[in-house]
C-alpha cells in the first residue's frame, strides 16, 4: 500500500506507528513506537525508517510520520462522500498540488507538502477551524500525522508556501484578529515584581500562588488552565500590569514555550484580567496633622453679635457639674 508514497516521504527518517485506543470515552488515534510505548512528538528518537515501522503495522491499526524541517500537512476531515469530494477539499487539492490521500476512516483527505521557513500569523488565522474541518500543519515545531498511502493525488512533495497565504485569507482567517489588546480600566501596578511575589505568598492563597510559581500545577485539568489561575493571582497583585505579569510568570518554574504563541498568551491574559473584580491599592498612610486637616473650617471664629443663643440645660447635668457650670457662668 506505501508503495504509492512519493520517494521524499518513503525516505523520510521519521515514522511510527498508531493504535485506536479509549482515552475520556472517546476512540483516540494514539502514536506507538515500533517496542509498543506511547510515541512523543518530541522525541525523535523514537521514531524509525519506513521499512521498520512497515514490519510491525500488521499489529497496530496504521502508520505515522512526525513533521519535522519543514514537512508540513493539511488535514479536511469529512469532506468526501460517496466517493466525492467536497467544493473546498478540490480546490485546495487542486492549488496545493502536492501528495494528497485518503485519512483512515476514508471520509477524509490529508496533503503532505513543504511550507519551510513559511511565518503562521495565530493571530490572525486559525491553525484548526473546527467549524469547517479544516487544520492545517504549517512550519509547527513538531507535529504527528496519519499516513495511509491511499493516493488520491500521486505526485512529489510540493512547496506549497506560494498558495498557502490565499487559502489561509478565505478559510482559515479569524473573525476578530487577536491583538495585544486588554482591558483599560486598571490603574497598574504600585509594586515590584520581588513585592509582588513576597504579597501573593504571603496572602490567604499563598500556599496555591507558590505551588504554581514553582511549576506544580497538583489539582488542575491542564497546565493551561494552571496558567490560567497563576495569572488571575497575578492579575490583582499586579494591577493589572499585564508586562510585570508576563515578567513574573517567565521568570517562574510554570513557563513554557507554549507562551510564545501569541493567540494563547493574549487569549490568557484577558481571561485573567476580566476575571477580577478589582486590583490591588496600598492603604494609604498620612499623618495626624493631615487626618485633621480641613480646609473649609474658617480661620476664625463664627461671630455670635446679634444671633439668638439658646439657653443650654443645666439641669440636665448632674448636680456637683451643674454647680460648677452656674458658678461659672456668673463670675463671667
Amino acid at each position: 500500500m506505501y508503495e504509492k508514497l512519493p520517494k521524499q516521504l518513503r525516505n523520510y527518517p521519521y515514522f511510527g506507528l498508531w493504535k485506536y485506543e479509549q482515552k475520556d470515552g472517546k476512540r483516540t488515534k494514539v502514536p506507538k513506537t515500533v517496542r509498543g510505548y506511547n510515541a512523543n512528538s518530541k522525541n525523535l528518537k523514537q521514531f524509525c525508517r519506513l521499512d521498520e515501522v512497515a514490519e510491525k503495522v500488521s499489529e497496530y491499526d496504521g502508520i505515522c510520520i512526525a513533521l519535522v524541517g519543514g514537512l508540513s500537512a493539511i488535514d479536511i476531515d469529512h469532506c468526501v462522500e460517496d466517493g466525492k469530494l467536497s467544493e473546498m477539499a478540490a480546490e485546495i487539492i487542486d492549488k496545493v498540488n502536492s501528495y494528497t490521500e485518503y485519512s483512515p476512516s476514508g471520509n477524509g483527505i490529508r496533503i503532505i507538502g513543504k511550507t519551510d521557513g513559511f511565518i503562521y500569523d495565530q493571530n490572525k488565522y486559525y491553525v484548526n477551524n473546527r467549524k469547517l474541518g479544516l487544520e492545517v500543519y504549517a512550519s509547527r515545531d513538531v507535529g504527528i500525522v496519519t499516513i495511509t498511502g491511499n493516493a488520491i493525488r500521486e505526485v512529489p512533495l510540493r512547496d506549497f508556501s506560494d498558495v498557502l497565504p490565499e487559502i489561509l485569507e478565505k478559510y482559515m482567517k479569524r473573525p476578530d484578529a487577536v491583538t495585544d489588546r486588554y482591558p483599560t480600566d486598571v490603574h497598574g501596578s504600585f509594586l515590584t515584581d520581588e513585592e509582588v511575589i513576597e504579597k501573593a505568598s504571603a496572602a490567604g492563597n499563598g500556599e496555591r500562588f507558590d505551588a504554581l510559581y514553582n511549576g506544580d500545577i497538583t489539582g488542575y485539568p491542564s497546565q493551561s488552565e494552571a496558567e490560567l489561575a497563576f495569572m488571575t493571582i497575578l492579575a490583582f497583585w499586579c494591577g493589572g500590569d499585564t508586562e510585570q505579569m508576563e515578567r513574573i510568570y517567565t521568570g517562574s518554574r510554570l513557563y513554557r514555550e507554549m507562551w510564545n504563541r501569541a493567540d494563547y498568551r493574549t487569549s490568557t491574559l484577558n481571561k485573567a484580567l476580566r476575571s477580577v473584580t478589582d486590583f490591588y491599592k496600598p492603604i494609604p498612610v498620612s499623618t495626624a496633622e493631615e487626618d485633621f486637616a480641613d480646609p473649609t473650617f474658617p480661620e476664625a471664629p463664627i461671630p455670635l453679635e446679634g444671633r439668638p443663643v439658646p439657653v443650654f440645660p443645666v439641669e440636665a447635668l448632674l448636680k456637683d457639674i451643674a454647680d460648677y457650670v452656674l458658678a461659672v457662668s456668673e463670675s463671667t
